[in-house]
């Protein structure tokens, strides 16, 4: 149970991942061979889920039986292949974008 868990939400960790990456890319920094990303409300969700996680995970506030291991199981998953969706996306998609298009002006 805990394997499928993991993988569902694993399946929904990527297309999360995937979303934030396209919703947060700004622009590239080609001098500095990086990126600027927006803050958005599913970064603080993600952050939020963690949280959660760990203080269930370290109070013991997490109570018997496997369904809440699986949501636990579930989180993990998602948390961990979003992480790794997203930069797999901005290395992908824009690797191009040398020549660093100009930052939107403030109040456009």
């Amino acid at each position: 149970m805990h394997l499928v868990a993991v993988v569902v939400g694993a399946a929904a960790g990527y297309a999360f991942g995937a979303y934030r990456a396209r919703t947060t890319y700004v622009r590239a920094v080609p001098q500095h061979r990086g990126l600027v990303l927006r803050y958005g409300v599913e970064s603080f969700v993600a952050l939020g889920i963690l949280v959660v996680i760990k203080i269930v995970a370290e109070q013991d506030l997490l109570p018997d039986g496997d369904v809440f291991r699986g949501v636990v199981a579930a989180l993990l998953g998602f948390l961990v292949v979003e992480s790794f969706a997203r930069v797999l996306t901005l290395l992908r998609r824009y690797p191009g974008d040398r020549a660093g298009s100009p930052a939107p002006e403030a109040g456009s």
